[in-house]
Parts: C-alpha cells; sequence; structure tokens
C-alpha cells in the first residue's frame, strides 16, 4: 500500500469515528496531516484539516473548527480543487454559524453552493442548503429558510438520503410551529417521524415525537401532548440521554404549568438536575428563565425573580464566553488575512458585538429591575406592599442596634372600608384606596418616609420623629390629610365621611429590634382607636 493510500485509509477511518469518538478522529487526521506533509500530498493535507475540523465540529471547538476550515481552504484554492473549497467552505460556514456571526456564515455557504455545480455531491449539497436555511431560520427569515429546506428536501428525496430528509422535513415542522401554523407543522413531522421510524434511529424519532407534542398543545389538545412527551421522554430514558430528555422535560412543565404549578416545578427541578450532572450550562439557564416566567405568571415574583438573577448570572456567563469565542475567531481570521480591508472590517465587526453584548446586558437589567418593582410595589396603588413593608422594617431594626433614632411606626386603617364597598361597589372602593393612597404618599415623600399598603385596608408608615409630641403630630397630619378628601358613603342623613383610625408605636434604639412586637404593638393601639370612635390617632411610647 502506497502512503497516499495510507493516508486515505486513515482519513477514512477518522471520518467514521468522527461522530462518535471526535477526540480519537481528531488524533487520526493530526497523523494523515503530518503524513502528507512530508510526503508532498497537498490535497490530503487539505482533506487531512478537514478531518480534524470535523471533529472539532462534533466537540463544538468553534475556534479550531474554524483554524483547520480556512488552512484547508488555502490548500484548496491554491490546487483550484472545488471539492475541497466547497467542503472548507461549508464547514467555515458552521463554525460562523455557532459563533452567531451570521453574515459572515451565509457568506461562506453562499459560496459553497456555487461550487455545487461542479462538484456532483447530492449530500454535501443539500447539507449547505440546509445550513443556508439555518441562517435565515435564526434571522426570523422564515419564507426564505423553508425555499432552502425544501431544496435541500427535494435533493435528498431524489437521492434517498432519508436521514437528511427527515432531519430537514422535521426543520420545515418547526417554522410553521413558530409561524402558529401546528397543521401544517403535524404534517412534516409526521413524514420525517416514518422514515425515522424505518432507518431505526431512536434519538431522532424521540425529538420528533416531542415536535409533535408541542403541535397539540399550540392547538390545545392537552392530553395528546402530554402522551406524545411521555412517549418521547420514555424513549430517551431507556437511551440514558439526559441532554434530549432536558428538553422534554421543559416542555412537560411548559404544559403542567397552565394548571399545576408544583408539578410544572417537579419535572422542571429535574431538568436543572439532568442539566448539572452533563454540565449543559446553556440549558440550565434556559431552564431558570423558565421557571422565572411561570413564577411571574402566578404572581410569585420573589421566586421569579430569584431564578432570574440566575438566569441572568448564567447568561452574562454565556455571553462573555460567546464574545470570548467571536474574539478568538477574529484571532484566527487574522491569522489567515493578509487584505487590509478586510482587516478594518473585522475590526468593526468586533467592536459591533461588544455593543451588542453591552445592550444584551442592559436589557436583562431592565428585566431585573422590573421584577424587583413586582416583588415590592403593591399592584393596586403602587406603594409597597407587604414584603416590602417587613424587609424596610427588618432593616431598620439592624441599623437601630448601632445607631440612636426616635421612629414611630403607623398602623394606618379605613373606617367601615366594607360599607363604603358595599354602597358604591368594588370598582369605586379601589378608587378610594387609590386616593388615600395619593393623600398620604405626598406627605411621606414630601418628609422621605416610608409608606405602604399590608393588606386590603391597612396600611403601615414609617417616620423618624424627634419625640412623642412630634410623632402625635404626624399622626394627626396624616389623618386630617385623608378627612379632606370628602370620600363618604350613604345617602342624605345617612351620609357618611370615610375616615381612617391609627395606632402607632414610637420607639428608639433597642427598643425598635424585633419588628414582630413592633407591629403588634402598632396594632393594638390602632384597635384602641377603632374601639373609642374611629377617626383618630393613638400612640404608645416604649421610652
Amino acid at each position: 500500500m502506497s502512503n497516499r493510500e495510507s493516508i486515505l485509509e486513515i482519513l477514512s477511518k477518522a471520518k467514521a469515528a468522527s461522530s462518535v469518538s471526535p477526540d480519537r478522529a481528531i488524533e487520526m487526521s493530526n497523523e494523515a496531516y503530518q503524513m502528507s506533509r512530508d510526503g508532498g500530498f497537498k490535497r490530503e493535507e487539505g482533506f487531512s484539516l478537514l478531518g480534524a475540523a470535523y471533529g472539532y465540529r462534533v466537540k463544538s471547538d468553534v475556534g479550531n473548527l474554524l483554524d483547520m476550515s480556512l488552512a484547508a481552504r488555502q490548500i484548496f484554492e491554491e490546487l483550484d480543487d472545488h471539492e475541497g473549497l466547497m467542503r472548507a467552505l461549508n464547514l467555515a460556514g458552521v463554525a460562523y454559524f455557532y459563533s452567531s456571526l451570521y453574515e459572515e456564515a451565509m457568506r461562506n455557504f453562499l459560496k459553497a453552493l456555487d461550487y455545487s455545480k461542479v462538484v456532483n455531491d447530492p449530500f454535501l449539497e443539500s447539507s449547505v442548503l440546509n445550513n443556508i436555511a439555518e441562517v435565515y431560520r435564526e434571522t426570523l427569515s422564515y419564507n426564505k429558510a423553508i425555499e432552502f429546506y425544501k431544496r435541500a428536501e427535494g435533493l435528498s428525496r431524489e437521492n434517498g438520503l432519508d436521514i437528511n430528509r427527515a432531519v430537514i422535513l422535521g426543520n420545515i415542522g418547526e417554522i410553521y410551529l413558530k409561524e402558529s401554523k401546528p397543521e401544517e407543522a403535524l404534517k412534516y413531522f409526521e413524514s420525517g417521524k416514518m422514515i425515522l421510524k424505518e432507518m431505526n434511529d431512536p434519538i431522532s424519532l424521540a425529538e420528533i415525537e416531542s415536535r409533535i407534542g408541542q403541535v397539540y398543545q399550540a392547538m390545545g389538545g392537552r392530553v395528546e401532548a402530554e402522551e406524545q412527551y411521555k412517549k418521547s421522554l420514555a424513549m430517551l430514558e431507556t437511551l440514558e440521554n439526559k441532554y434530549y430528555s432536558i428538553d422534554i422535560l421543559t416542555n412537560l412543565a411548559s404544559l403542567y404549568a397552565e394548571t399545576d404549578l408544583d408539578e410544572a416545578m417537579e419535572l422542571l427541578a429535574i431538568a436543572i438536575s439532568y442539566a448539572e450532572e452533563i454540565d449543559a450550562k446553556k440549558k440550565i439557564s434556559s431552564v431558570y428563565r423558565q421557571i422565572a416566567s411561570i413564577n411571574e405568571d402566578y404572581g410569585n415574583y420573589s421566586v421569579a425573580l430569584d431564578y432570574f438573577k440566575l438566569y441572568c448570572s448564567y447568561s452574562e456567563k454565556q455571553s462573555n464566553l460567546a464574545l470570548g469565542n467571536r474574539l478568538e475567531i477574529l484571532n484566527i481570521e487574522l491569522k489567515h488575512t493578509t487584505d487590509f480591508e478586510q482587516l478594518n472590517q473585522l475590526k468593526d465587526r468586533f467592536e459591533h458585538e461588544i455593543k451588542l453584548q453591552k445592550l444584551e446586558i442592559e436589557r436583562m437589567n431592565e428585566m431585573n429591575r422590573s421584577l424587583e418593582k413586582k416583588i415590592s410595589e403593591d399592584e393596586l396603588t403602587g406603594i409597597l406592599n407587604r414584603r416590602a413593608i417587613n424587609k424596610k422594617l427588618h432593616e431598620i431594626a439592624e441599623a437601630a442596634r448601632d445607631e440612636k433614632f426616635f421612629l414611630t411606626v403607623y398602623m394606618l386603617d379605613i373606617d367601615n372600608f366594607k360599607m363604603y364597598n358595599d354602597h358604591w361597589g368594588h370598582s369605586d372602593g379601589d378608587k378610594c384606596l387609590i386616593s388615600i393612597t395619593k393623600a398620604i404618599s405626598s406627605i411621606a415623600w414630601s418628609r422621605n418616609d416610608i409608606f405602604g399598603r399590608y393588606g386590603g385596608e391597612e396600611f403601615v408608615y414609617i417616620a423618624r420623629t424627634k419625640d412623642y409630641d412630634t410623632a402625635l403630630g404626624l399622626g394627626e397630619e396624616i389623618r386630617e390629610e385623608v378627612e379632606k378628601l370628602g370620600l363618604y358613603y350613604g345617602n342624605g342623613s345617612d351620609k357618611t365621611p370615610t375616615t381612617i383610625s391609627i395606632g402607632g408605636v414610637v420607639g428608639s434604639g433597642e427598643e425598635l429590634s424585633s419588628v414582630p412586637r413592633l407591629l403588634q404593638m402598632a396594632d393594638d393601639q390602632l384597635y384602641i382607636s377603632k374601639r373609642s370612635g374611629k377617626n383618630r390617632v393613638r400612640l404608645i411610647s416604649l421610652d
């Protein structure tokens, strides 16, 4: 056997091993590369680089994938080898695609497609067409994506490339699902499913079963969707494939979240454990985002915020990693580029990438701020809610241990609010709450005090005061401000003004350290105020 034949045999074995043992494929390709250089076999040298590139693709090592592809392209350009160029350009496009550099990816894919006119390789051509469609899909150009997917599907069908065809049919179905055309999506998924059953590809079959579940869910068929998801999950668990199981678990969770929060959270907890076990950081981030979103829909803003912060943390790491990958790609391109104009284009592109990353971080920060606001804000009145009030009081209690100051905690309650609601209706009752809130808020804002709704028609007001008399004066000011609003219920001689009763506790230093005790004492004084005739202020001093 000649050296050239030995090299080709090694490369054939490397290609067969790339999908199951990429490190071994890279090792064999490097061996073939060295033999090619030693023997002066330039074409084999280029294909050895492509052999390594295929291995790096399976490993998702984008930097080395691009480096090998560009190095191979240079060799094939010198040789004017069209097949080699088509393969090198396709792999380079994949590297750019993985890095979300879609313009560069498309440029390489289209150049590769040009060579299909002279290179008779239906499998390679259909792969390039599919890759072009993927770029269009990621950039939301769905009509163009379907156009290229269908070209790839037709070519695969004509040449008996069944696995290729099944994947492409699934991709077309995915587009129709995104476009809210479930009937069309189902047609393509079912066609792909028939092929995969004949090919005995259980992982791909499980994936398409899950997609069919998504179609049923979109069509409102909860029972059918659940059946598909569970069938898909059972297949993957038999294969012990946790990577794809995560997707099925999140699909099931989205289905259960509509009616059963606890069930959905249990499934997502399993999804996180699987993702952590296989170190799938991107999937962990996605599950955290889903948990945050579901809890936000249920009004569990505190839980939502906790998970959103975890999502942001993972996303920021992924974003920094992606930027690092793009910087690595730029360095690789610089290594293979001598054109000055292209160098300037690379510099501009990198600056644009940094700008996009900053915008993404700001977007996540804005979502974070929005959730923070929901957690601490009363939905009706816009003032602090019970959770936020308790948090503020605990912060004050902590500070009181080290700092000497007078503080008054007031409990406020709208007198006979049920009668107001019964007379005017709940809609006007809400307006009453808002009016009173605005009146008291104006005092709180002017003094930089803390004011919030504790529940129903009960409020808490917290103020730094000089002494008992000052605290009593402020309480009267608040009471009078509400009385001035002129709100009332009843008619004629039964017309009754709407007022508030106030109870409070005044203290300093260590006396403020027990938040439950403070609130209970203020509430006790409010009760006395109510029993004494309402529309009055009653305070007690801890000193």
